[in-house]
């Protein structure tokens, strides 16, 4: 079977729209917090449509539930890129391959940052800067 020839690009736009969900999880995690130290438990704080509550409010989303949700799409956005860069190396060209690579090593790198994995997120951002710099003056 012929796939198209953009069917790259979905995979990419599913990891985008995964880790920007994310960082807008993390935004509203970082706002419960701050809220929960800065209010009394009773406030609650309204963020882009979605009430987040904070203790004794069980019917609304918990810090906690909140960053397990958004730890939850930055793997699946690093799952995503990792696909990404497994079609690049089938049907891509050399560029493209390093380009991915360097996505997805960048995509799980932020994912091991929130996971508190210093040691690999660093070992990756280091691969990622590498790599872009392979592409910008081999690859270009």
């Amino acid at each position: 079977a012929t796939q198209h020839v953009n069917v790259m690009l979905v995979t990419l736009y599913c990891a985008e729209r995964c880790w920007s969900h994310a960082m807008e999880m993390k935004a509203d995690y970082d706002d419960a917090l701050s809220s929960r130290s800065n209010a009394s438990n009773s406030k609650k704080k309204e963020k882009g449509g979605v009430v987040l509550g904070l203790v004794g409010d069980k019917s609304k989303s918990s810090p906690g539930s909140i960053r397990q949700h958004y730890l939850k799409k930055l793997k699946k956005a690093a799952k995503y890129a990792t696909d990404l860069e497994e079609m690049a190396k089938v049907a891509g060209d050399d560029g493209t391959v390093v380009e991915a690579r360097g996505y997805a090593c960048w995509m799980r790198g932020n994912a091991m940052l929130e996971l508190g994995d210093w040691q690999v997120c660093v070992v990756l951002y280091i691969f990622c800067l590498f790599l872009v710099l392979v592409f910008f003056f081999v690859c270009k």
